[in-house]
């Protein structure tokens, strides 16, 4: 019954390491038949749809491991995987083209599958161990849980600005990424006959081609950046750009409970607001740049989309 944190938000990408190092297996009490290690708890009920990522082990050194996945509650048992002594552990969601779900003990991989059910959990408890299963006994030391960080999808070398140049379709767009880049504009142009805008890069969902998060430039140099917040296009524009070189940075992140959408240009923050409907996108494509709009004349360097993580 050793609660110590609750999670407002637990994320789908996530990572949880310890040393665990365990004194002796109990026997000949019906109640500790499986002690529990950790149960990351939704509403703090004793309930088996109420487990989001759980492990207990018992007398013969056997896990079971018990969580959400696939939509599912999913069960499994390990055996003969633990001796007394100390070990590390490592469990694990990341995404790399679909999300999937791994356990680690002493460096070598036990189980790991794809979840197509990935998602994030609202009040997560977590104990070591739980009100309702006898302790392990032993100790636990070196607790570590972080957010995901996973790259998908970088370019390093300098690239020219093109029309109808189509990077990459990436499966899963999450939550919460960065993108980040430098672009060196050499012109600005009147653009064609469908705008008067530029494009520098259009990130869409290839079943409607709309726009994920878009960037153009005008005649003048104004930056025009859109992206679909709050479920509705969220239009930006900036005062004139000189030419030249800048770093470029838009990211969406998870902060205090809210997901929170920022452009950033050279370091300074141009503009930040509350996104209060996230969404994920599936088969996404990156244009650098779209088919429909004039390429902005120059270059990127060190293009690079990856999920934040923290």
């Amino acid at each position: 019954n050793k609660l110590l944190k609750t999670f407002s938000v637990f994320p789908k990408e996530y990572k949880i390491t310890f040393e665990a190092c365990f004194t002796s297996f109990p026997s000949g009490n019906p109640n500790l038949t499986w002690p529990n290690i950790f149960n990351f708890n939704i509403g703090n009920i004793n309930g088996i749809n109420n487990r989001a990522i759980g492990l207990w082990f018992n007398p013969n050194g056997d896990i079971s491991f018990q969580g959400l996945i696939n939509n599912n509650v999913f069960q499994t048992i390990f055996q003969s995987v633990i001796t007394l002594g100390c070990n590390q552990y490592s469990i694990s969601q990341q995404l790399f083209q679909y999300y999937n779900f791994t356990i680690r003990i002493a460096g070598k991989t036990i189980f790991t599958i794809e979840n197509t059910g990935a998602k994030e959990f609202t009040n997560v408890n977590m104990y070591f161990s739980d009100p309702w299963h006898g302790s392990h006994p032993g100790y636990v030391k070196n607790l570590l849980i972080t957010k995901g960080c996973s790259e998908l999808f970088t370019s390093v070398e300098k690239s020219e600005i093109l029309q109808n140049n189509l990077l990459q379709t990436i499966t899963v767009f999450p939550l919460e990424y960065e993108i980040s880049f430098e672009a060196c504009l050499t012109s600005f142009t009147n653009g064609n006959y469908s705008s008067n805008l530029s494009n520098v890069f259009y990130i869409t969902n290839s079943s409607y081609n709309f726009c994920v998060i878009c960037m153009w430039f005008s005649p003048n140099g104004e930056m025009q950046l859109s992206a679909l917040i709050n479920n509705t296009s969220y239009n930006f524009t900036s005062k004139p750009f000189e030419l030249g070189c800048k770093q470029y940075k838009i990211s969406q992140t998870l902060y205090q409970g809210n997901y929170i959408f920022a452009i950033l240009v050279d370091g300074w923050t141009l503009s930040s607001v509350k996104n209060a409907v996230p969404q994920e996108f599936s088969n996404v494509q990156i244009f650098i740049s779209d088919p429909w709009t004039l390429a902005q004349p120059g270059y990127i360097n060190n293009f690079a989309i990856t999920t934040r993580c923290s």
